[in-house]
């Protein structure tokens, strides 16, 4: 799964540098994030129990990512609670 990893840190590097601004870049990848799913040799039993498990996993990073990003933006000043806008 190594060269999966090379494609979820470079969707990382987009969505962190890129934003809404790397929209067609992000569809491409997730097309390859796709093709290379697809041609991975696994059952569909064991392919749902990885999937699974590495959906635990995001949901871990997920909570982790929102305290880094509100810290991030209490720093910069910038308020980030729902409903508000940056334009």
């Amino acid at each position: 799964m190594a060269p999966y990893r090379r494609l979820v840190e470079r969707r990382l590097e987009l969505q962190l540098d890129g934003g809404l601004g790397a929209t067609a870049e992000l569809t491409a990848l997730a097309g390859e994030q796709r093709a290379f799913l697809a041609a991975v040799d696994v059952s569909d039993a064991d392919r749902a129990a990885q999937l699974d498990a590495v959906a635990g996993l995001a949901a871990e990073v997920l909570a982790v990512e929102r305290e880094a990003c509100a810290a991030l933006a209490e720093a910069a000043g910038v308020d980030v609670s729902p409903g508000t806008s940056s334009a």
